[in-house]
């Protein structure tokens, strides 16, 4: 019923802002009932409505990136047009890394990872997501590198000792990867706390 209320709310508006929100509020409607091409046709009428709507950018790429046959040369478009808008917008270079994972081509995805994080060097999400693209792309001895730095900056980045956990139990480092895992696992009860 959502689907038909905010179909005729669309066809019915004359103002343009509002219908950015329609199309937005009805993609993810039809997000909700398994409609991604639907969907990506909402967002992408709504993004050339407001080419500069970062929610309206990223929302389309990770519909375009999900589902069971991802777009990703219309995610990587979707990314190099936004990039054009703003170069160093960390949320884009986060998305554009997971594109490359996901298309297989790990240096590309590390490089934008780092880039990532380079343009927000306080966001722990963005440390995070650059740890388990070096585990992605099996640069373990990386991997272990960045978190020692993560963890040296912050004992109580429970997530950095688990990435570098699990670095260390692919590079053989069996003992390791434990006292890694125990750290972690105190650094997370030291953080709820």
């Amino acid at each position: 019923e959502a689907v038909q209320r905010l179909t005729a709310a669309r066809d019915a508006q004359p103002d343009p802002n509002l219908l950015v929100d329609i199309r937005f509020n009805l993609s993810q409607a039809l997000l909700a009932r398994n409609d991604v091409d639907g969907a990506a046709r909402e967002l992408e009428a709504a993004l050339a409505a407001q080419p500069n709507n970062r929610r309206l950018r990223l929302t389309l790429i990770d519909v375009y990136m999900g589902g069971a046959n991802p777009r990703l040369i219309d995610a990587e478009r979707t990314i190099r047009e936004g990039r054009a808008l703003a170069a160093n917008d960390p949320a884009l270079l986060r998305a554009e890394s997971m594109m490359w994972l996901k298309r297989k081509d790990a240096p590309k995805a590390v490089a934008a990872a780092r880039a990532a994080v380079a343009a927000a060097p306080k966001d722990d999400l963005l440390q995070n997501t650059l740890l388990g693209v070096l585990l992605d792309a099996r640069d373990y001895a990386g991997a272990i590198k960045e978190a020692d730095q993560m963890i040296a900056a912050d004992k109580n980045r429970w997530w950095a000792f688990m990435q570098r956990a699990v670095a260390k139990r692919y590079a053989n480092d069996k003992d390791g990867a434990i006292q890694d895992f125990e750290a972690a696992l105190a650094a997370a009860a030291t953080a709820r706390n």
